[in-house]
């Protein structure tokens, strides 16, 4: 009896965790709970909006002030990577249910 309830609670993945792990590189909170596609998919996607957020800076020759546009960008970007953070919470939760 005490080993099978050992194995059942290993099974389990604690929602703070993914959550952390979201925080984090977002989408490793997905490859935690073991949902690799959505972990490759969110990492690829990320480096590609990176190069492209970079690329301005990197072949402008003028010092790079904050815009109206840059600072809602950057404020979207951030709620973004908060939203990655709870449903990472969520799909361990969900996980842990066994849907």
């Amino acid at each position: 009896m005490k080993q099978s309830k050992k194995n059942l609670s290993s099974k389990f993945k604690k929602p703070w965790l993914a959550a952390l792990l979201n925080l984090i590189i977002p989408g490793l909170g997905y490859l935690y709970v073991g949902r690799r596609i959505t972990f490759a998919v969110l990492l690829v996607s990320g480096e590609i909006l990176a190069l492209i957020g970079d690329w301005k800076e990197i072949f402008s020759e003028e010092p790079i002030l904050f815009t109206l546009n840059e600072t809602l960008l950057t404020l979207s970007l951030l709620l973004t990577w908060i939203a990655f953070a709870y449903d990472g919470y969520k799909t361990a939760e969900s996980y842990n249910i066994g849907k």
